[in-house]
């Protein structure tokens, strides 16, 4: 009987083992499968992310070269007139309530910094400026930081 109870305890201890190996012996293949299709996953989002990334910057890139070409021979008047016509706008639309009276105000106040442009500068430069004079005249704090003293004429 002793021998019997050691026998049994051997096969239970050989099949514990046993059961414990063919699990090993499959989940190992299994994750290192599993990790090589991580690694390929992580190496499309990383292609697509640089993708896109490359994109954007070759778009910024474009873009600072529009600008830079639209900003050449742009002397500090030029400039200043943009940022009073900006200043004006701003501080003309404190008292109006509606946004046709804005609109129609920002409409005259364009209107003249165009005339003013046109005389000195090309067609893509005073494009690109009435740009810069539409972000700045819809952000909130728009010119309020310049000097007091210059008016738009």
């Amino acid at each position: 009987m002793e021998q019997f109870k050691r026998g049994l305890n051997q096969f239970w201890v050989g099949a514990v083992f046993g059961v414990c190996f063919a699990i090993a012996l499959v989940l190992i293949p299994v994750a290192i499968i599993m990790s090589n299709i991580n690694d390929v996953l992580k190496i499309h989002e990383v292609s697509v992310l640089v993708k896109k990334v490359s994109t954007a910057f070759d778009k910024t890139e474009q873009a600072l070269e529009k600008a830079k070409t639209a900003l050449v021979d742009f002397d500090n008047e030029v400039v200043m007139e943009v940022l009073t016509a900006v200043q004006s706008y701003q501080q003309q639309t404190q008292p109006l309530f509606s946004a046709e009276q804005k609109q129609a105000l920002k409409t005259k106040v364009k209107a003249q910094l165009t005339e003013k442009l046109k005389v000195t500068l090309t067609e893509q430069q005073v494009t690109f400026l009435l740009t810069v004079f539409e972000k700045l005249a819809e952000s909130k704090k728009g010119a309020e930081q310049l000097p007091e003293n210059t008016t738009l004429n």
